[in-house]
């Protein structure tokens, strides 16, 4: 656990009297497992008689030790000591079975042995009561784990009752029914060696949880093992089954056969295994578990898509949210998730601060609920530090958050956290973005108004035509100049495009300035680009957008020029009854086909140093926009082609002559 903390005083009893429990258990086991072996046949019937006794001896010690466990968790929940009744109750029945077993001698009064394993005990007059005291222990401490349960209000105490209870149950149960009821009503001794083995399985569960504050959920605990029984039961019911073949040669062979073709097919069989499992516990093919380590290579848009993966998986009513960590939050988290590089969960830090003071994670704790932030869990950057934190609410059906949840979140934060990472950055240009912006709108005014000064003094002079042309062209730079800031800030700040910010305008009219304007300080460009603006049409969208696509595709598509000196660009429009088309075809390199479904991811990058991966990823949030889309076809080493479709716009021939006419008076 990430919180280290001094061990309270009621904590190391619970330790100690678990401890003695499992000592006197291994002992329970070793004296049951002598009845078993070739030891029993050569000390004989008095050697076995002493045995069984031990083995009494050792059985009621290990109860006592569960029963003075229950008393300690029940003692420190209600911060009181052992009570009277308790201690007289440990004294006189311990005084009463070492009286019983070993000073009259009145439980074991003889064994008849045939061979290991196949024995019978002759019970004495005292064994019923002795075995009474078994199950007077047995009530008595089922009546404190379960009085445990219900006093806990803090969750972890409470589930750490549940898994203690369930722990001690299965054991105490398992005792009572092996140990006592088949050894003593029906004589049966075949099975005494089952009890002290299903004991030591139920007392590590109960080791288990005394020492974590986190825990696997039942239902992950039943598909693990549903999902284990299964793989290994296909691996061995055919050998069973073959082995009831009397031909030794027959079964040698295909046991190797089968072992063979199971190691080939073993990733096969553990996922039919696994699905089977899941069907029965979760019903459905694969659990939450698995959803998210799956998702979690297809997570590479932004932290909204994270979030929304996180919340439908896990089926979260709450917000979740992801925020920076500033020099506050630095302050608060930095010792624990530093050190730790683990979740903070609001329920375990309650845990820790139920029965001790701590400054530190007082501060934690009042932050988590400031914030209704159930687990906080950390976001690394590639140089190991933090710089995001993801906080998750509490769940709606109040349960705490399972440890594999807690590490499939993990996984998932860490395959995503370069593109959080990027993001982080590229908020933080925004908002350079967005203050360089506006300061760039200032001195633009400013000149603006300056010419318009020179204008009135230019038009009362003669000859001044070309100039008030130039101002002209002037004007039109310093409001194409503006609008692309506009442009660009409504994109930084995501605002959606309103009519009034959409034009009609045609496609080769926007082509053809595109690319005057892109090859006007790359001349040499010109002979290697064809446009077939012949099937022309209209668009209905911000023209300034527009461009900016056909300047990214441009740039993608004469990059590589230089290298591949054969390489030409293909414009081509095509109008449609339903939808028009933009083709863009370069006969560069080619994109190969393992990477082409990834190029219109945020910040992917193919080949170009200096590319930022934003470029596509734009073009292709544009074009959803405004109802449109872009896709790509390449064959590898021939050539790529980017098709644009845009949605046909359905008005008159007067908005078409009237936005013809518009274009060419301007």
């Amino acid at each position: 656990m990430f919180l280290s903390t001094k061990i309270s005083g009621y904590i190391r009893s619970l330790y100690y009297s678990y401890a003695a429990c499992i000592f006197f258990i291994i002992l329970w086991v070793i004296s049951n497992a002598y009845f078993h072996t070739e030891l029993l046949t050569i000390f004989g019937e008095s050697g076995a008689i002493y045995m069984a006794k031990i083995a009494n001896i050792f059985s009621y010690m290990s109860l006592t030790f569960a029963f003075i466990y229950s008393c300690h968790l029940t003692s420190a929940i209600h911060e009181n000591k052992f009570k009277l009744w308790e201690i007289m109750t440990i004294v006189i029945m311990t005084i009463y079975a070492f009286y019983v077993n070993f000073i009259s001698g009145k439980t074991i009064i003889g064994v008849t042995i045939e061979s290991p394993s196949h024995f019978t005990i002759h019970f004495g007059q005292a064994t019923p009561i002795f075995f009474l005291s078994l199950f007077i222990y047995t009530f008595l401490t089922l009546l404190k784990l379960i009085r445990s349960i219900k006093s806990n209000h803090i969750k972890i105490k409470q589930l750490k009752s549940i898994y203690t209870a369930l722990g001690m149950i299965i054991y105490l149960i398992t005792t009572a029914t092996f140990h006592l009821i088949t050894t003593f009503i029906y004589d049966d001794f075949s099975l005494t060696w089952l009890p002290p083995f299903l004991a030591i399985i139920c007392l590590i569960i109960v080791g288990y949880t005394s020492v974590n504050y986190r825990f696997y959920s039942w239902r992950h605990l039943i598909h693990s093992t549903i999902r284990i029984v299964l793989t290994l039961s296909i691996y061995i019911i055919p050998i069973i089954f073959i082995s009831a073949n009397n031909d030794k040669n027959v079964y040698i062979t295909f046991s190797v056969l089968w072992c063979f073709t199971y190691i080939l097919h073993w990733k096969k069989i553990t996922r039919l295994s696994a699905k089977i499992s899941s069907l029965l516990v979760y019903k459905e093919l694969y659990t939450p578990i698995d959803k998210i380590y799956t998702t979690s290579k297809e997570i590479h848009n932004s932290s909204q898509d994270l979030i929304a993966t996180i919340s439908q998986i896990l089926k979260l009513d709450g917000e979740l949210s992801i925020i920076s960590l500033d020099d506050n939050l630095n302050s608060i988290y930095r010792k624990y998730l530093y050190e730790h590089k683990s979740a903070l969960i609001i329920d375990e830090i309650e845990y820790q601060l139920y029965d001790r003071k701590h400054n530190d994670l007082n501060k934690i704790y009042y932050n988590m609920l400031e914030n209704n932030s159930a687990v906080i869990l950390p976001i690394f950057d590639n140089n190991d530090s933090i710089f995001q934190l993801l906080l998750l609410p509490r769940k709606s059906n109040g349960f705490l958050y399972a440890n594999e949840e807690v590490h499939a979140i993990q996984y998932l934060l860490k395959e995503a956290s370069f593109y959080l990472y990027c993001e982080h950055k590229i908020k933080q240009s925004q908002k350079a973005a967005i203050s360089i912006s506006y300061e760039m709108k200032t001195p633009l005014k400013e000149v603006k108004s300056y010419i318009s000064k020179i204008e009135k003094r230019i038009k009362s002079t003669e000859k001044s035509t070309l100039l008030l042309h130039n101002i002209i062209d002037i004007y039109k730079a310093i409001n194409y100049g503006n609008q692309i800031i506009n442009t660009s800030l409504n994109d930084i700040e995501r605002i959606p495009l309103t009519d009034h910010d959409k034009e009609y305008v045609c496609m080769g009219d926007i082509l053809r300035e595109s690319i005057n304007d892109y090859t006007y300080d790359n001349e040499k460009y010109t002979d290697r680009i064809f446009l077939d603006v012949k099937d022309d049409f209209i668009v209905h969208a911000n023209k300034t957008k527009i461009v900016f696509i056909i300047f990214n595709l441009l740039k993608n598509a004469t990059y590589y020029f230089n290298s591949h000196p054969e390489s030409t660009v293909e414009i081509k429009i095509i109008s449609g009854l339903s939808f028009n088309k933009l083709i863009f075809k370069d006969y560069g390199p080619g994109i190969e086909k393992d990477i082409i479904d990834n190029i219109f991811n945020n910040f992917f990058t193919y080949k170009k140093h200096n590319g930022t991966g934003l470029g596509l990823s734009y073009c292709k949030r544009v074009m959803k926009a405004i109802d449109g889309d872009i896709y790509c076809n390449s064959v590898f080493g021939e050539h790529t082609e980017f098709v644009l479709i845009f949605p046909n716009i359905n008005h008159s021939n007067n908005i078409k002559e009237s936005t013809k006419i518009h274009i060419m008076n301007t």
